[in-house]
């Protein structure tokens, strides 16, 4: 029964590796027209200058073009084998450059706070900052985006002599 566990695991293995990889092939043949349509509707957006309403829907093609990008460059991102550059980096400036991202994102009720607590002294870790950078924007945001209306977010930067600790509190709903 083990060996059959095991090849069942090999198989799914195998599988997830197809999969993955038929992933990045479709994400590669969806950004190049992607590109097209997103340069010629900023065009549009340029040319229509005078007509604010047609040069907003031109914008809402850019703004959705670039949306799928994003995403078409997340799948690719999930697909290759993750390598991390680590490098000593200072956490308090990355967080604030987050929250700072963050306030500037329309999906964000305007009465949600973004509050950053931290020590005082600066605390530098061996990270690979984007990365790290990624996924605590998306942590972030997802706590802003539980709050429908007004409410906070706490981010709390903490260490001790052998770990760093960042911790994501909100208010919203869930």
């Amino acid at each position: 029964t083990k060996l059959r566990y095991l090849q069942v695991v090999a198989n799914r293995h195998d599988r997830m590796k197809e999969l993955g990889e038929m992933a990045a092939a479709v994400a590669h043949e969806i950004r190049n027209p992607l590109g097209g349509i997103e340069g010629f509707a900023a065009l549009l957006v340029r040319d229509l200058a005078e007509m604010p309403p047609l040069q907003q829907m031109a914008q809402y093609i850019v703004d959705g073009s670039r949306t799928l990008n994003t995403l078409v460059s997340q799948v690719l991102e999930y697909a290759r084998p993750l390598q991390l550059t680590l490098k000593t980096t200072p956490l308090q400036p990355l967080l604030e450059n987050i929250i700072a991202l963050i306030h500037a994102d329309k999906s964000v009720a305007s009465g949600v706070t973004i509050t950053l607590e931290s020590d005082p002294q600066p605390i530098d870790v061996p990270i690979d900052a984007p990365v790290l950078q990624r996924a605590l924007f998306n942590l972030i945001l997802n706590a802003c985006q539980a709050i429908p209306c007004e409410g906070s977010v706490t981010v709390r930067l903490s260490h001790d002599t052998r770990e760093v600790q960042i911790s994501i509190e909100d208010t919203g709903l869930g």
